[in-house]
């Protein structure tokens, strides 16, 4: 009996897309922002560090699960502990070292320490790669994949709280003119693409991206600049209107290129956990396929693989050189037999006996050996 066919989920058009997408920036951005701005010591530093620490985590949590989806391996557990703890470390050094510090008019310091921590994290990656029993064959790979969900996620979100405990300014102000002009970018991109879009950027990454839309994202992000700038003014400390020009096309051309990224990686098998940040609706589940039991499964193709490799071949030959070539010359009967009183190699026929058809026999032992040793079951 035929099984019934799944149901596919509509596709969401671009306006629920979109109007998901801002519901829920606004609303996780507007946690952020009344942490930031409360009276309450308490609730401005350590409920802001705990929403940083949810963030960062959820993210990574998110970067390795795609990993490990796509078939690579990686330190999920380094990788997720390590991250929080640079964004830990990193609050305590601005929060009480650096107030207190002689270098607290050095803000470059605070980079100084996140570097020194990420060193720390590339060589205790490649210690816990020492002690591996799973990821053998995989370092480079295990050790860059879990580097790069470090980079991605916590070290780019940490640079909040940098700009949030900047010292010398009210980096609280800064905060929040990056999160309105970086979003006033998104909003532009879309309402200009959806109307006047015609010239696609880059359609194998995301197909609704236009040149229109990137036009439209940087003046509205640009004019969005301005605007703060003026109605902020003194609290923006040293902004300028060149400088609110400037930021504003930086600014929003970072908003579209950490889009297309992340278009990249949703292809890539990202599963978003805010509403409205995926681009395709999640395809139904399938019920697995019945293999045919003459099939072998890719367990016995690789335990095959390993019995006819090449270190399994050196061993056998140390350990009896005479049944090592006894076996090959086997096979090479197998692919040039000896019919009558000659053997054939080549086109070429010797009498048997005699040392020119043991030297054949050698020869095809050594052509037919490795054809017939590596073959794979199909």
């Amino acid at each position: 009996m035929a099984d019934a066919p799944v149901p596919t989920p509509a596709a969401l058009s671009k306006g629920q897309i979109f109007l998901r997408r801002l519901g829920s920036t606004l609303f996780l951005w507007s946690i952020v922002l009344a942490a930031i701005f409360s009276t309450d010591p308490f609730v401005r530093s350590y409920v802001f560090l705990g929403l940083m620490i949810v963030l960062a985590g959820t993210g990574l949590v998110e970067f390795y699960g795609m990993v490990e989806r796509r078939g690579f391996v990686c330190f999920r557990f380094w990788g997720l502990a390590n991250g929080l703890l640079l964004m830990v470390s990193t609050f305590v050094y601005l929060t009480v070292y650096q107030p207190g510090s002689r270098f607290s008019g050095q803000p470059s310091r605070a980079a100084d320490f996140e570097s020194a921590v990420l060193v720390l994290f590339v060589l205790g990656l490649c210690l816990r790669e020492f002690v591996s029993k799973k990821n053998q064959g995989n370092a480079m790979t295990a050790i860059s994949m879990t580097l790069l969900g470090l980079m991605y996620v916590p070290w780019l979100l940490n640079f909040i709280q940098k700009i949030n405990f900047f010292p010398g300014v009210d980096g609280r102000f800064y905060v929040l003119y990056f999160i309105v002009v970086t979003k006033f970018s998104d909003v532009g991109a879309y309402c200009t693409g959806s109307l006047i879009g015609r010239h696609k950027m880059i359609p194998r990454i995301s197909p609704g991206k236009t040149w229109e839309g990137f036009a439209g994202a940087v003046v509205i992000s640009t004019a969005c600049s301005l605007g703060l700038a003026a109605l902020l003014g003194d609290r923006l400390a040293g902004m300028t209107p060149f400088h609110a020009v400037v930021l504003g096309v930086i600014l929003s051309v970072s908003a579209v290129v950490g889009d297309l990224i992340e278009s990249l990686f949703k292809r890539e098998g990202f599963r978003p956990i805010l509403p409205g940040h995926r681009r395709h609706p999640r395809p139904p589940r399938q019920p697995p396929l019945q293999r045919s039991p003459h099939v072998p499964l890719p367990e016995a193709r690789a335990a095959a693989l390993r019995e006819r490799s090449l270190r399994f071949e050196v061993a056998r030959l140390l350990d009896d050189p005479k049944a090592w070539l006894a076996r090959w010359h086997r096979s090479a009967c197998a692919h040039w037999p000896v019919t009558g009183n000659s053997g054939r190699t080549s086109g070429l026929s010797y009498p048997a006996g005699s040392p020119n058809g043991r030297c054949a026999g050698l020869v095809a032992g050594f052509v037919a050996g490795p054809s017939s040793c590596f073959r794979l079951p199909r």
